[in-house]
């Protein structure tokens, strides 16, 4: 046992609450880790997206085209149009003319772009909602970051306190030490081995 030990009662409190202290990260990190990883790759991800819309939002539009498909309604809808307007051109005497020929190609460009632009409709919401789901899971990993954050620095902060009590209380206790050492000598000098353990134990407070 040293000299701190003794004076502290047989142990250092700052040393016994530390093994406690200590645990705090270990046991918060296996909660907060998984939130605050998935929270980093997704502000890398946010960030690369935000980006490209802004440097280059031409480049993301035509990427998302190059995956359009017909609608299964595409060659439904073109192939009854064709129909109508075959039946009124041959009532009206035009069937197969230049004229219809080109109200025909008309029709059918219209429609393959209204249902291409429906395709970039449905393809932008659902990228609108990727952006959104990543956002909340950013979210997610900062605030778990703050709250291991915070755990850290109340951890930090008691360890400080404990630190500062454990040694103003050692300081104390080598004042009382030296203080009961030189009332022993002054004991000593004026009433012997008597005097000497009279005053060092008014010294330092036993009697």
């Amino acid at each position: 046992m040293g000299m701190f030990d003794f004076l502290g009662g047989g142990g250092d409190p700052m040393k016994e609450a530390n093994k406690y202290l200590e645990k705090i990260p270990g046991q918060m990190g296996q909660y907060m880790d998984p939130y605050i990883g998935a929270g980093k790759g997704a502000l890398s991800e946010l960030m690369k997206q935000y980006g490209g819309l802004l440097h280059d939002p031409g480049a993301m539009y035509k990427q998302f085209g190059q995956g359009f498909q017909q609608s299964p309604g595409y060659q439904f809808q073109l192939g009854e149009g064709q129909r109508a307007m075959n039946q009124g051109a041959a009532a009206g005497g035009m069937l197969g003319s230049p004229q219809e020929q080109a109200q025909l190609a008309q029709y059918s460009q219209g429609l393959a772009n209204q249902d291409y632009q429906n395709y970039m409709h449905q393809i932008l919401g659902m990228y609108g909602q990727g952006l959104q789901g990543m956002g909340g899971i950013n979210q997610m990993g900062y605030g778990a970051s703050g709250t291991m954050a915070q755990g850290l620095k109340e951890m930090l902060e008691s360890q400080a306190g404990g630190a500062y009590a454990n040694a103003a209380s050692k300081n104390q206790g080598m004042s009382n030490l030296l203080g009961g050492l030189g009332g022993g000598a002054l004991g000593f000098m004026t009433g012997g081995p008597a005097g000497a353990a009279s005053g060092a134990g008014k010294a330092m407070g036993w009697f």
